[in-house]
């Protein structure tokens, strides 16, 4: 009876821990809304490998022909052109499917960690795919995507295991050649760096946390470092902006703030609603990295539509962990309890936290 009873606990955990991974994995395999920029990802990556070299003139937009282009996506494009002539578009949309699943496993593995909760990580997981849906399309941003959740995995285990920061620079060398968003990365280590640093100012200072302050400033240098390992150098730099600013000036939809009217706007205003609800309502405390994280990826997705993806990313752990001290309010306020199946390897609890369960008990 006992091992019945945990079959069927892992079979429930496994299939809360790999819903959203599929559900994304299918969504991505079904929809034939390509992209329309990506048959040009594939004319350059043809280009490249016709000619060897980063192809850095724009041959295929007739009013500007012959113009100087900076490719920040020629990696991306050099593996879509060899896959479509291995498998055609049917393997570069399973590809690309299965970069968003694996991304979103990520995500929610994330979530469970921070949680210690299968179904709290499932559907802070559900809400990030239902606000990411939108942007589930053939094109170099879903590598990015997944550079962004593995780089934030590294970051959040850093403080425990300070060696994984060694992979950090590869992460984002890679990052730099085959998409214009690694700057999102460089940010995400700066917010964990304005975190450790509010941490050693307001908190009592300790060699552990200043270690770890200036472990991620060098590992911040080395990251920057590490971008300019492309064919560019500097220049990538100059065309982030420059790609951020043309969308902007041509109103392009991505560009433009969230709408009320789409699937990514709704989700991404009731996601901020209710983090702040969390803030204010759950036991677990929000720490001075994680305030630090939302403020840089909040406010962002207040005015383009495209920034809204960093956020659900990012504030997808934060949330998990502070819904599961929600959770734990509500049950030890009732009369029934908390489950302890549903909250495996629960993350301790501070003592200013445990002062607030306890005086809870006390006041039953």
């Amino acid at each position: 009876m006992p091992n019945d009873c945990v079959r069927s606990w892992l079979t429930l955990h496994t299939v809360r821990l790999a819903a959203v991974p599929a559900a994304a994995f299918i969504a991505a395999c079904l929809d034939r809304g390509y992209q329309t920029d990506y048959w040009q990802h594939l004319a350059r990556g043809r280009l490249i490998a016709r000619e060897g070299a980063v192809v850095s003139v724009d041959r295929f937009t007739y009013t500007v022909a012959g113009q100087p282009f900076q490719d920040n996506n020629w990696l991306t494009q050099l593996l879509y052109h060899a896959l479509h002539s291995a498998g055609g578009l049917e393997l570069v949309q399973a590809l690309n499917a299965a970069v968003l699943a694996v991304t979103l496993a990520l995500v929610v593995r994330m979530c469970r960690k921070a949680s210690g909760s299968s179904g709290v990580a499932a559907v802070v997981g559900a809400v990030c795919f239902l606000g990411l849906w939108q942007t589930f399309l053939i094109r170099p941003q879903t590598f990015s995507m997944l550079l962004f959740v593995l780089l934030y995995a590294l970051l959040r285990r850093a403080r425990e295991r300070p060696a994984v920061l060694v992979f950090v620079p590869l992460v984002m060398a890679v990052w730099a050649n085959v998409h214009g968003g690694f700057a999102v990365g460089l940010a995400l280590i700066l917010a964990h760096a304005a975190g450790a640093a509010m941490d050693l100012l307001f908190r009592r200072s300790g060699e552990r946390r200043r270690a770890h302050l200036f472990r991620l400033l060098a590992c911040l240098i080395t990251a920057v470092a590490a971008t300019l390992a492309n064919p560019y150098g500097w220049g990538v730099y100059r065309y982030a902006g420059r790609l951020s600013a043309v969308g902007v000036e041509r109103g392009i939809e991505e560009w433009m703030p969230p709408s009320v009217g789409s699937l990514n706007g709704v989700v991404c205003a009731a996601s901020l609603v209710a983090a702040a609800a969390l803030v204010l309502w759950s036991w677990r405390r929000v720490t001075w990295t994680e305030l630090c994280i939302a403020c840089c990826f909040a406010v962002p997705s207040f005015v383009s539509t495209r920034m809204t993806i960093w956020w659900f990313l990012a504030a997808a752990p934060i949330a998990a962990r502070l819904a599961a001290g929600w959770v734990e309010r509500v049950w030890v306020t009732s009369d029934e309890g908390a489950p302890a199946e549903n909250f495996t390897r629960r993350a301790p609890l501070s003592p200013r936290e445990r002062h607030w369960v306890c005086s809870s008990r006390r006041a039953r």
